[in-house]
């Protein structure tokens, strides 16, 4: 798999700073406060995923490798060895797991970096990871089939799949208050599982591409699709704003509980939290 274009891969942020992996190989920082830029650093392939643990800020690539950083000032730390490119990150106080197009599965200590276990997807390609206390939550496919793959974290046994009918992928998960939100590609559709009962609750049919991005804050659940910001309540599960690109398609996003961080090809897009309203962009 060969990186094919120069655009902001990912998405991380961190107090006042935001990180940028992008497919020019590069990972990026920048002050939001001042927004302006701050340093980069070249990691050699085409960069698909970040995520920061503690003072490390990991980076997953398209040549099946994690590199390690300082995550304030980006010197380089080790180096881990995936099988194929990456195409999920996830790292919490007890795993680093990993998931690539090939569908093979990587889980580590997050603390020694051992591997525990070696997994296989059900369907090719691995593409969102995210766990609670007790499980972690795989969703794979690539325009075939597609299932969530449930593991205890303590014993990693599968124990459940969450399955939709026709779903031909499912491109994003979050996980917030006992709910499942579960982005699945043909058909372009969310649907909301209860994770206590492993029910559906709801379905939002509302899109008209592909969705790119799930992520929440305390009262809302964004999901960002490659022309659709929609605003969900938790509260309610009510569809309360929709914000429409119609030029450039959107790729990653991301959040806290002021702004969310919208990748747009070179650019990232902020917008208020609350109202969604455009705030400023940062050309990258």
């Amino acid at each position: 798999m060969d990186p094919i274009q120069s655009v902001i891969n990912s998405i991380s942020i961190l107090d006042d700073e935001l990180i940028t992996g992008k497919g020019d190989y590069n990972i990026q920082k920048w002050n939001l406060k001042s927004r302006k830029f701050l340093f980069s650093h070249e990691i050699g392939w085409e960069v698909r995923k970040t995520e920061i643990f503690q003072d490390t800020l990991f980076v997953g690539s398209l040549d099946g490798k994690i590199r390690m950083f300082d995550v304030d000032t980006f010197e380089f730390k080790n180096e881990l060895i995936h099988e194929k490119g990456i195409t999920a990150l996830f790292v919490d106080d007890l795993f680093l797991v990993s998931g690539s197009y090939n569908g093979s599965v990587q889980i580590r200590d997050s603390q020694s970096l051992e591997i525990i276990s070696e997994l296989s997807a059900t369907n090719d390609w691995i593409n969102t990871v995210t766990s609670d206390e007790i499980h972690l939550y795989l969703g794979d496919g690539f325009r075939r089939n597609s299932q969530i793959d449930i593991y205890h974290k303590k014993e990693i046994e599968k124990v459940r799949e969450l399955k939709v009918p026709e779903s031909k992928k499912i491109s994003a998960i979050e996980l917030t208050d006992n709910l499942l939100f579960v982005g699945h590609c043909y058909p372009h559709q969310l649907v909301i599982w209860d994770v206590l009962s492993f029910e559906i609750i709801n379905i939002i049919n509302v899109f008209d591409k592909e969705i790119v991005s799930i992520f929440s804050n305390r009262r809302y659940v964004y999901v960002v699709s490659k022309n659709q910001i929609l605003q969900i309540e938790k509260s309610s599960l009510a569809v309360v704003n929709i914000v429409y690109i119609k030029e450039g398609s959107l790729i990653t996003a991301t959040g806290n509980k002021d702004e969310i961080f919208v990748a747009q090809r070179d650019k990232v897009l902020c917008y208020d939290s609350k109202k969604l309203e455009l705030k400023y962009r940062i050309f990258t």
